[in-house]
């Protein structure tokens, strides 16, 4: 399927035309640019088109922990669906002007994610798009689910990470090109506008964006960098092109991030840590003084910093966004601290050879083919990476997600523990306060995950029906504790009714059922039946013979 978003102009109704204004969100279902093989898309960005489909509202939630997309698309300023059975049904009024700034962005990227898509393997070019330009439609669920599960799916959205690196990459050439400062600071601030200029500009990204242009604008003056004004000029930038952006999870989790990592370097244990009481002395006095150490020393010392430095970042970024991770989307991944620590200069090796392809590779076509088999190599690594992290015993839970009252919390015992509070107490009891603020953290951590182990067994019976769309799953839950799934299928996609049913088994505070039962071989009966027992949701199963027969009809 194709999906779109459409600036309205004109509705079309029996006795005449309605001036209109606004965005719907556009569902096609077929390929606009497959209608013929390898034949250029029908309409691009920037042009004028009319369609004929069903319009309508986007729906509520069918279940009470559904996502929501009605509130999802409200943000973006979209209030309606507009469904489309064929490409048939659109037609092209208008094209846009060759000149035109929407036009000539397209253009450059189309062109760009055709660089990736020629010099990348079909396993790999999904997530090559999702890299380097931020196109996240060719990735499979599969493949969201296994970077999820293995804690590195904040590399397949374009964040601070990629705009980070990419401002490093341009300044490491200006400073290569031996250019002045101020001929460095305005060509970087131009490629960071080009790049932001070609990808999707998400809040994330508009964050670490003018987080760039604020420090290299402060390099030409020598003025001092106060990250605090950082933050709040980012989030007051955000505020003003869409203020409903500060209530986004990826947001939230943005500035979580950065806050984790400004207050993580300008600890102690984090910029010595050679000199901290755990090491054995010999190591502390052989890291201080250069010349006791050998070559194979000095290099040991410097891999280990590095790993250091970056364990307690990676660590520090997950105990402040693990809690909201697990809240919005039930999961939680602690493998992404080993995973993240050992590959992470890995990660900066495949930017860096997706942006050396798809800019100095545009620019001489004879390199496009070395560097794009290198970076579809590392690709290829990078999944291997994934699959194997996520196939871990113990990797990653599904979890219910926490109560908001427990969140708030959690996060003000973060601040009471970070905060620098004296009291005039001896220093003994200003000791003992810290080591209880402290420990305050982990115990209310503790405290979360018992949570749901407390909740006491009805005397009753419950019977919940959950809303699959065409098809029918029945939680069946009894007054000896016991949990019954009656049927666990749709003829919706399998991802959409897994979701649907995992969701509601996690509100319940379900992680195992004791007997899935299959009434009959109906795909609407049983269709993500191997999903839920792939991922330890079910205990035993049940079916009738007449199940396994193939000659069924309707089967």
């Amino acid at each position: 399927q194709t999906n779109l978003i459409l600036d309205c102009r004109e509705l079309i109704a029996e006795t005449a035309n309605v001036p209109v204004s606004g965005k719907i969100y556009v569902t096609i279902y077929d390929p606009v640019s497959t209608i013929q093989q390898n034949s250029p898309a029908l309409f691009s960005v920037g042009d004028t088109i009319e369609v004929c489909g069903e319009l309508k509202p986007f729906s509520l939630k069918e279940n009470p922990h559904d996502f929501d997309f009605r509130t999802h698309f409200r943000k973006q300023q979209i209030d309606a669906v507009l469904t489309l059975k064929s490409s048939q049904a659109v037609n092209l009024i208008a094209k846009s002007s060759v000149l035109s700034w929407k036009s000539l962005r397209q253009q450059v990227h189309d062109s760009l994610a055709q660089l990736i898509r020629k010099n990348t393997s079909e396993t790999t070019q999904a997530v090559g798009l999702a890299l380097l330009l931020g196109d996240r439609a060719e990735l499979s669920p599969r493949i969201k689910t296994k970077f999820s599960q293995s804690g590195l799916i904040h590399f397949l959205a374009i964040s601070g990470l990629h705009i980070g690196f990419f401002s490093v990459f341009i300044w490491s050439i200006c400073h290569l090109m031996n250019l002045p400062r101020t001929a460095a600071v305005i060509l970087l601030l131009l490629a960071i506008s080009f790049y932001l200029s070609i990808i999707e500009v998400r809040p994330p990204i508009l964050r670490a964006a003018s987080f760039c242009a604020l420090v290299t604008l402060g390099l030409i003056n020598w003025r001092a960098i106060t990250t605090l004004n950082l933050v709040s000029i980012s989030a007051l930038l955000i505020l003003i092109v869409n203020p409903t952006d500060l209530f986004d999870v990826g947001t939230q989790l943005s500035f979580l991030a950065v806050a984790a990592i400004v207050w993580t370097v300008q600890q102690d244990f984090f910029q010595n840590p050679f000199q901290q009481s755990w090491l054995p002395l010999r190591w502390r006095i052989l890291a201080s003084d250069p010349v006791l150490q050998s070559t194979l020393q000095s290099f040991l010392i410097r891999y280990f910093r590095m790993l250091y430095s970056i364990f307690l970042v990676t660590f520090f970024i997950w105990v402040v966004t693990a809690p909201l991770v697990l809240y919005h989307f039930k999961l939680l991944a602690p493998v992404g601290l080993l995973v993240n620590t050992l590959i992470f200069p890995f990660l900066f090796l495949i930017l860096l050879l997706g942006y050396l392809l798809i800019f100095l590779g545009s620019i001489v076509p004879f390199l496009s083919g070395i560097l794009g088999a290198c970076f579809d190599y590392s690709l290829c690594l990078l999944l291997w990476v994934v699959e194997f992290a996520a196939d871990i015993p113990w990797a990653h839970f599904e979890l219910p997600a926490p109560p908001v009252w427990w969140l708030l919390v959690y996060y003000s015992l973060i601040l009471l523990a970070i905060l620098p509070v004296q009291l005039n107490f001896t220093h003994y009891w200003n000791w003992l306060l810290q080591k209880i603020r402290l420990s305050m953290v982990p115990a209310w951590i503790l405290m979360g995950l018992l949570l749901p182990l407390l909740t006491a067994n009805s005397e009753s019976l419950h019977c919940t029906f959950i809303a699959v769309n065409h098809g029918i799953s029945i939680l069946i839950e009894t007054p000896d504790g016991k949990t019954i799934l009656y049927d666990a299928g749709s003829m919706s996609p399998v991802e959409q009714t897994y979701s649907k049913i995992k969701n509601t088994l996690l509100s319940h505070g379900i992680r195992r059922v004791d007997l899935l039962l299959i009434s009959h071989a109906d795909r609407d009966h049983f269709n993500a039946a191997a999903e839920l027992i792939s991922n330890h949701y079910i205990r035993a199963i049940a079916f009738p013979q007449a199940f396994l027969s193939q000659k069924q009809e309707g089967t």
